[in-house]
């Protein structure tokens, strides 16, 4: 037998068939399960598997307690802290040649003091970015608008110094 269709279901009342329903009350806890008898829902064998995490087990009584060493970190005395030891190795860092430098400090090796040094940047606005801020700056007449081409960061020009002795190093050009 098919179940009804949605608009049969919804359109006829629910009613149920006298097989169905029931006229007496459950029996009582008492009379279900007499006394000695085991409860139905009582396991006979209990198979108790090992803790998978025993070390986020809570003590199982209130007197138990768990004791860790001392450990001496840093001059003080915590409990259950281990040092940690960082061991780091030298990296070996070459210098790169000054025309590769762009608009990042860069490691390079100066030709006046003869020092391996990682360059000091300053940037200053191209010619490109004045001229335009004064021709934006006549013809617009608008206050703050000629200074546009100030933020635009392709109008830059990049200068490294070596930061020891301050010789000029490398001009690079952001366009």
């Amino acid at each position: 037998m098919d179940p009804p269709s949605y608009e049969e279901a919804t359109t006829q009342p629910y009613t149920l068939s006298p097989s169905t329903v029931n006229d007496q009350d459950p029996p009582s806890y008492q009379a279900a399960c007499p006394l000695g008898a085991p409860l139905p829902y009582e396991a006979t064998t209990v198979i108790q598997q090992p803790d998978p995490f025993p070390v986020l087990t809570v003590p199982a009584s209130p007197t138990q307690v768990i004791v860790h060493q001392p450990t001496l970190v840093s001059g003080r005395l915590d409990v259950g802290v281990r040092p940690r030891v960082a061991v780091s190795q030298p990296q070996s860092v070459h210098p790169i040649p000054i025309c590769q430098l762009r608009d990042k400090p860069g490691l390079v090796h100066c030709s006046k003091c003869n020092q391996s040094v990682t360059t000091r940047v300053q940037r200053r606005p191209n010619s490109f970015a004045v001229t335009l801020c004064v021709v934006i700056g006549a013809s617009l007449l608008i206050c703050g608008c000629c200074l546009i081409p100030f933020m635009i960061p392709s109008n830059w020009v990049v200068h490294h110094y070596c930061p020891l002795c301050g010789e000029h190093l490398y001009s690079h050009d952001c366009q």
